[in-house]
């Protein structure tokens, strides 16, 4: 495991605090990804303790959350237990097959963590299907997103 990829589970030996001390996101951010990506289903890249996915819930879409840390994935499950349509997997998007489809992917604070070499060829794989090519992808960095335009891309 290189020291990237060992740093980016560093948070998990702190994952109760911080959930406590890491702010959430605005939900106008939300509100304007969600109506870009006109979907009711979505996967989430490193959902950590669940901050952003539950905003998604709370905004009536599924999600589908991957979290490679299990602290952070048990306190994600213990915050979003009130939404049935929230799933959280623990694991790497490099190490997760796309046998699902989505119209949006979402990172937030999470996508420079994901191996270069992989993130768009990934997120192209689970964005698309033989019928209907493309999707919303939404990576996140919310200290300096602005909410109109956010960071779609349209992949």
């Amino acid at each position: 495991m290189t020291a990237v990829r060992e740093r980016r589970l560093t948070f998990g030996e702190v994952a109760e605090l911080y959930d406590r001390v890491r702010p959430s996101y605005p939900p106008a951010v939300v509100e304007e990804v969600v109506s870009q990506a006109e979907t009711e289903r979505a996967l989430e890249v490193g959902a950590g303790t669940g901050k952003a996915t539950v905003l998604f819930a709370r905004a009536g879409v599924s999600v589908l959350a991957l979290e490679p840390s299990g602290q952070m994935a048990a306190i994600a499950r213990r915050n979003c237990a009130a939404y049935p349509g929230v799933r959280i997997e623990e694991r790497e998007f490099e190490d997760w097959e796309a046998g699902e489809r989505f119209a949006l992917l979402f990172s937030a604070q999470a996508w420079h963590w994901v191996r270069p070499s992989e993130r768009y060829r990934r997120a192209r794989a689970a964005l698309m299907d033989g019928r209907s090519p493309g999707g919303v992808l939404e990576p996140c960095r919310m200290g300096t997103l602005r909410v109109a335009g956010c960071n779609a891309r349209r992949l």
